[in-house]
């Protein structure tokens, strides 16, 4: 979800991101995982991977990160991005093979990454025109250390106009 803090003369907007809820499908080698933040299931007590990756996928709702989106799009200037990463590596347990997990997050969570994944998001608008209450759906791919699918919702909400 995004929210327009502010409009320059030149249409550069500062704009406050948020993830309202976050949910992930996978299929790898550790098998097929699912995790819903807003409806959470219980995990497999016997799949501590499972376990770790809910935690950081539930750990992401409800972050919120500020950033410049010029009307082609483009991001920049984002910031917030440490406060997410705190977040989610406070769900990361201690132990044999959790080493390093940190700084695998922080590769795939630093701003060049997180304005791709942005920029996807802020640029995939319909041809035909919107209104308030329409939603409309997308799919890209991004590459956070692996090929990834990201499907998006798009919502447009009632929303004050700056001047």
């Amino acid at each position: 979800m995004s929210e327009t803090l502010s409009v320059d003369a030149d249409g550069v907007m500062d704009v406050q991101m948020s993830y309202k809820s976050v949910k992930m499908v996978m299929d790898g080698p550790m098998g097929h995982m699912e995790f819903d933040s807003a409806n959470p299931k219980p995990t497999d007590p016997n799949k501590p991977q499972e376990k770790m990756m809910t935690a950081m996928v539930s750990a992401m709702a409800g972050c919120k990160f500020p950033m410049t989106v010029k009307p082609t799009g483009e991001t920049s200037n984002i910031r917030g991005i440490e406060d997410m990463l705190a977040k989610v590596k406070k769900t990361i347990p201690t132990g044999p093979g959790m080493e390093g997990v940190d700084k695998l997050l922080d590769k795939m969570f630093d701003e060049k990454k997180l304005g791709e994944l942005s920029g996807n998001m802020m640029g995939a608008f319909p041809s035909e025109p919107i209104a308030v209450g329409d939603a409309w759906y997308d799919t890209q791919s991004i590459n956070l250390m692996m090929p990834i699918a990201v499907s998006y919702t798009h919502l447009t909400l009632p929303t004050k106009r700056i001047v």
